[in-house]
């Protein structure tokens, strides 16, 4: 069955370098390697200040594992108060959110804006990354290769960085084993995912993940390398996009100004009738398509939740593939 995320990547070659140097080529900032997203956002909000009694503004349908990262060192909240320090913007599926408005009224309320780009690596807005916006960044790298775990911070406050850089410089050799550790548990769960108690042992890697700032070194050997094999993907995943958008011209959302490169792509309908195709798609085609909610209006202060179908861009989707998906789809939404 090919899922939303990218498939688990059995080889045995040696870890390669490169990839750092060839994702700053292709994003312009300087990425802060960490063991993954959720500790990037950790350390990125205590270098700020953040502490539990501070608040930050969050959208709904976030995961577990990310409020309860951020919950180490601050309290998520749906709604504003007096207590509002920040905001976790959630660039939904390569799709980004209403910058604009919403720095505005961050800057207007004194808020630190953090951009969660766990999805959204690589789109741009007005000819700039994504990842640029706001205070910080957080970047997941498992959500768009095999490489199962491994994130990055990105900032342009350079008194930021420097206090995450001192904050990692006496945790990275201690916090090695266990990352080591935490990636061996989430490979076993990449090829069996059935195992008995694996529930369990991930709980525990999911409750300690968030505390570890080093980078996973087998991740590199699900990385791309080079500039050129990051940029292919890329314009793989918008060729995809551009393919849907043809067979659902009204149903695919197009963003003005910007330029989406796609975890996913979100084609909407009718709820009953989604899921009804959701579950048919799987069993003709053997591919997870979820019905999941998805803001068309990609503006958590004022949102659009919908259900819509996700449709993969990972390298395991193939544009044959999609294609006859597609027709599918389109005959039984007709």
């Amino acid at each position: 069955m090919i899922g939303l995320y990218p498939e688990f990547l059995r080889q045995t070659t040696p870890s390669k370098g490169g990839f750092f140097d060839a994702l700053k080529d292709v994003t312009g900032l300087d990425p802060l390697p960490f063991s993954c997203a959720r500790a990037a956002l950790v350390y990125g909000l205590r270098a700020l200040g953040f502490n539990r009694m501070d608040e930050i503004l969050v959208p709904p349908f976030l995961g577990q594992c990310v409020l309860s990262a951020l919950a180490r060192t601050a309290f998520p909240a749906m709604t504003p108060s007096r207590r509002t320090k920040g905001v976790l913007v959630v660039h939904q599926f390569g799709y980004r959110q209403a910058l604009d408005s919403i720095e505005r009224e961050a800057a207007k309320n004194g808020w630190v804006v953090l951009n969660d780009c766990a999805h959204t690596l690589f789109s741009s807005y007005e000819g700039e990354a994504v990842l640029a916006w706001g205070d910080f960044s957080v970047a997941s790298f498992s959500k768009l290769y095999p490489c199962v775990l491994g994130g990055a911070l990105f900032s342009r406050r350079a008194e930021m960085i420097q206090t995450v850089r001192e904050h990692q410089a006496g945790l990275n050799s201690g916090h090695a084993h266990w990352v080591e550790t935490a990636y061996e548990v989430l490979e076993r769960v990449k090829r069996d995912p059935q195992m008995p108690g694996m529930e369990f042992e991930i709980d525990a890697v999911y409750g300690y993940l968030p505390n570890l700032v080093a980078f996973p070194p087998k991740a590199f050997a699900g990385l791309p390398s080079t500039k050129t094999e990051i940029l292919e993907d890329i314009a793989r995943r918008k060729k995809l996009l551009n393919l849907i958008q043809s067979y659902f011209p009204t149903s695919v959302l197009r963003r003005p100004g910007s330029d989406v490169v796609p975890f996913a792509v979100p084609v909407s309908g009718e709820a009953a009738v989604l899921e009804r195709i959701s579950a048919r798609i799987r069993e003709r085609f053997l591919l997870d398509v979820p019905v999941l909610h998805f803001d068309f209006a990609c503006n958590m202060l004022n949102p659009d939740y919908r259900q819509a179908l996700m449709i993969g861009c990972h390298q395991s989707w193939t544009e044959e593939m999609v294609m006859k998906m597609c027709e599918y789809i389109k005959g039984e939404l007709t």
